[in-house]
């Protein structure tokens, strides 16, 4: 289901939806055609079988809150709610978690069938985060793991996914062999650990994801230092890289 928790938008999908929404608004287009370009970006996302259903209540509920929700749309998230085809999808994983969803969708059509709320003013200005991570940057985190002897594990930055808000750095482990100290033209032939897929949710993949939110929870805060940094082809150390 591509989701975290029982809220609407702990899901990264209906996530997309939202933000892609409101950043046409932002950008001053009108609201018609910032619905009309939402609609069919995501038009596979809103006509999947099993999903569609919670998707297109993501988009309604991101129209209500903006204020710009149409009697269409609002019929049809409260179709999905009547329906109970979000539910279905829930029921079919955890039974207690559906019961959580089921008060919150209870909520949600409360605020439906209410009188949609006007139009909110929304600024052009762009309040993006960003995460100071570039792709080939090397990132070296101290593990210090129960009956094994610490060690210092180096990631690189593969790419930035970049959203309205911010951006989301993925990264992959080097393997980098254990010593005091490693210099960056290891560092700059160095491949990843482990070959596999994407997986920001552990598993034994190589790649992660790293979620960011709030001022103080940045990858300096988790204890990440930046060692390096890929400039074209060639590596430059930017911070020593610190004997264990």
């Amino acid at each position: 289901m591509g989701s975290w928790g029982t809220d609407l938008f702990e899901d990264d999908r209906a996530c997309d939806i939202r933000d892609f929404y409101i950043e046409q608004l932002e950008s001053g287009r009108p609201d018609s055609v910032a619905l009309q370009l939402t609609e069919e970006r995501f038009r596979v996302y809103l006509e999947d079988v099993e999903d569609g259903p919670s998707m297109a209540l993501a988009l309604a509920v991101t129209l209500m809150k903006a204020g710009r929700i149409d009697e269409q749309w609002r019929k049809r998230g409260l179709a999905v709610i009547e329906s109970g085809a979000d539910i279905a999808q829930w029921e079919r994983v955890d039974a207690r978690l559906a019961r959580t969803r089921r008060a919150y969708l209870a909520k949600i059509r409360t605020a439906l069938a209410a009188e949609p709320p006007r139009p909110k003013p929304l600024s052009s200005r762009r309040n993006r985060r960003g995460c100071d991570l570039a792709a080939g940057d090397v990132l070296a985190l101290q593990v210090n793991s129960p009956n094994e002897t610490p060690r210092q594990v180096f990631l690189r930055v593969i790419r930035l996914l970049v959203y309205r808000l911010g951006e989301t750095p993925i990264i992959e482990e080097l393997a980098v062999p254990l010593r005091a100290v490693v210099s960056v033209q290891e560092l700059a032939k160095a491949k990843a650990r482990t070959k596999g897929h994407l997986n920001g949710a552990g598993g034994d993949g190589h790649r992660f994801v790293v979620h960011s939110s709030g001022r103080d929870n940045t990858w300096q805060a988790a204890g990440f230092e930046k060692i390096a940094r890929k400039w074209g082809i060639y590596f430059t150390q930017v911070a020593p890289s610190k004997p264990l």
